[in-house]
């Protein structure tokens, strides 16, 4: 009876968070969105920066674990200070810790309530309203 459960707590210590391997591609735009990780009840999905080699981050609040009840999501997105780039004149510090003048609001929307779905996301400036939309597609796994 210990080795049964004994397998069983070690499978759910080395499992995936519910969206760690998903990937989106950004319509007309290299790279592609990548579910990273979970912090508490956020769910963190990375982005590339244009062509700059950087990596923003969306946080979205109570997408962590949830790979079958998805819906709509609010949250915000960060990216690291770049020379040349307006600002927000306001810093935040994102939940990893990354303190920057480059945010804004986010909303996610998903297609399917299970994953894989596309998503469609509206993104503000700083404390703009979300109004501008990318669609993303789910990538199949290689």
């Amino acid at each position: 009876m210990k080795t049964p459960v004994l397998l069983f707590i070690v499978a759910l210590l080395f499992a995936p968070s519910a969206g760690a391997q998903e990937r989106w591609s950004r319509h007309n735009e290299p790279g592609n969105f990548l579910y990273e990780k979970d912090i508490g009840t956020k769910g963190v999905i990375t982005y590339p920066i244009g062509r700059t080699g950087l990596r923003g981050a969306m946080y979205l609040e109570g997408l962590a674990g949830n790979a079958d009840q998805r819906e709509r999501f609010i949250g915000y997105w960060t990216e690291p200070p770049r020379e040349n780039t307006p600002s927000c004149g306001v810093s935040v510090v994102d939940a990893q810790g990354l303190t920057t003048d480059y945010w804004g609001r986010i909303e996610v929307l998903f297609v399917k309530r299970s994953a894989p779905s596309e998503f469609v996301l509206l993104y503000g400036m700083c404390f703009d309203e979300p109004d501008t939309q990318i669609v993303a597609t789910p990538v199949e796994a290689e």
